[in-house]
């Protein structure tokens, strides 16, 4: 029940009226988002900034709206930071470090991270341009990141020069390192998963420690309750799998092996193929 309206949802006039109440204020949702975002790009198209400029600026009114003016001190500041990126010998983490200990920085209150630095050694506002990305009408299924950004003309004075900029982009560029993903080879082992304690029954695993020899090991110390007289014991693999070995040399096989064998092979040959089978079964149960 809407008390504010005396709109009773128990009611088809209730449901009516809250249903319309409910279209009439997601049309003024979706409708204002609309609007803004056709505010925002018309800002852009003109060569306003939309937002706070970024550091070593500061927002001047100009007649009715407001544009980028250098800050007589930290501008220059940020410009030096380009500067000292373009020569290659700083690294993010380097001009972070320097940021911090300048006198400047102190005076104003001016952190950054190494992230932040990245970010502001890439954004094209220092070189009188203006970068938008967002919507003049929110499409369908197209998110903010999904969106291209446009690059366009400010209004504000360029900081440094597109030759700066684009030094520093080849200097982050040859710096770009792509990290080669290393298959993990598994280990494989004679005795892995057919090894069990003769105890408990439970499977031993295989264990090899960095620079060391590989162990088999009774785990049951890892589970509560554990009651196994062997648990946590283990025992060298060379040792084990060298018996096992020796145990299958002395094997024999009895004569005429070759044909017990072909003649199994006939039989389940001649039988239904249970790979079949089970697409058939399969099969059925999606129908069913």
């Amino acid at each position: 029940c809407i008390v504010d309206q005396h709109v009773d949802l128990l009611t088809p006039e209730g449901k009516l009226i809250a249903g319309m109440l409910s279209s009439l204020a997601q049309f003024y949702s979706e409708n204002l988002s609309n609007e803004t975002g056709k505010g925002r790009y018309e800002s852009w198209k003109q060569g306003y900034h939309n937002g706070a400029p970024p550091l070593g600026y500061y927002s001047a009114r100009q007649g009715s709206r407001k544009v980028g003016q250098i800050h007589p001190e930290v501008g220059p500041l940020v410009k030096e930071m380009f500067e000292r990126y373009s020569t290659g010998l700083y690294s993010d983490q380097q001009l972070m470090k320097w940021l911090e200990a300048h006198p400047v920085a102190e005076k104003y209150g001016i952190a950054l991270t190494k992230d932040g630095i990245r970010e502001l050694l890439q954004n094209p506002y220092y070189t009188g341009k203006l970068r938008y990305k967002g919507h003049k009408v929110r499409q369908k299924d197209v998110t903010y990141r999904k969106t291209p950004a446009l690059l366009g003309n400010g209004l504000h004075q360029p900081l440094i020069d597109e030759d700066l900029f684009d030094r520093c982009r080849v200097v982050r560029a040859e710096r770009a390192s792509v990290v080669a993903i290393r298959q993990k080879t598994a280990r494989t082992h004679l005795l892995q998963a057919v090894a069990f304690c003769s105890e408990c029954g439970t499977r031993l695993w295989a264990q090899t420690l960095s620079n060391c020899e590989t162990y088999y090991r009774e785990p049951s110390n890892l589970r509560p309750g554990c009651t196994c007289s062997k648990a946590g014991h283990s025992a060298p693999a060379k040792v084990l799998e060298k018996q096992v070995a020796n145990l299958i040399r002395a094997l024999q096989l009895p004569t005429g092996w070759q044909a017990a064998v072909q003649e199994e092979l006939a039989k389940e040959q001649a039988g239904p193929d249970p790979e079949i089978e089970q697409r058939e079964i399969h099969t059925q149960l999606r129908l069913a």
